[in-house]
């Protein structure tokens, strides 16, 4: 599946800090999420996306969806801009949540197909356990269903992710599932 890695709303470049091995946060995201097997398309914005495009050196293997919004952009606005690129559901993770692990990935593709493909949700999302490294980021990674893409698509004055036009259906945490789960991809 496709996560969207948001990486363009903020007014100064983000994802461009090294961690500890030398490698740049986004460089790291693309490569984790390759990983678990999921496909990135990197969204990017304003007047840094330039400095991205030079420092990276994943990008190549990425696509590419740039967030017009320039100044303005925001969480919303880079996911719009994404959701302009898949039809299917896709995951959304801003580039700074670290990623999560495999299993939190198919925990929410699962319920995805529990639910069918033509849920009422528009977005799907499992809160982090406790202790988990992106825990303070509630909810993310998002799962946005086919039909929430097309709602979100819709909104021609989005108010942002807390839109009450945006149906979220949120899942239990990963560590309290009661059966492993049997998805062999993710």
């Amino acid at each position: 599946m496709e996560v969207l890695l948001l990486s363009g709303y903020r007014p100064h470049p983000i994802g461009l800090d090294a961690l500890e091995d030398g490698e740049i946060r986004l460089d790291s995201q693309i490569r984790s999420l390759k990983e678990i097997g999921l496909t990135p398309i990197v969204v990017l914005s304003g007047n840094h996306a330039d400095d991205v495009l030079r420092v990276s050196q994943q990008l190549e293997s990425c696509e590419l969806v740039f967030d017009a919004n320039d100044n303005s952009s925001n969480l919303f606005t880079n996911l719009r801009s994404g959701l302009h690129v898949t039809k299917n559901a896709c995951f959304a993770l801003p580039v700074e949540i670290p990623v999560p692990p495999e299993g939190h990935w198919k925990h929410l593709k699962a319920e995805l197909i529990r639910e069918g493909l033509l849920t009422a949700h528009h977005v799907i999302h499992a809160f982090p356990t406790e202790g988990a490294a992106w825990q303070h980021w509630r909810g993310f990674p998002l799962l946005v269903t086919a039909i929430g893409n097309r709602v979100i698509l819709d909104l021609k004055t989005g108010k942002g992710l807390t839109d009450e036009r945006i149906r979220y259906y949120r899942l239990p945490s990963v560590s309290s599932l009661q059966h492993p789960l049997r998805i062999n991809t993710v």
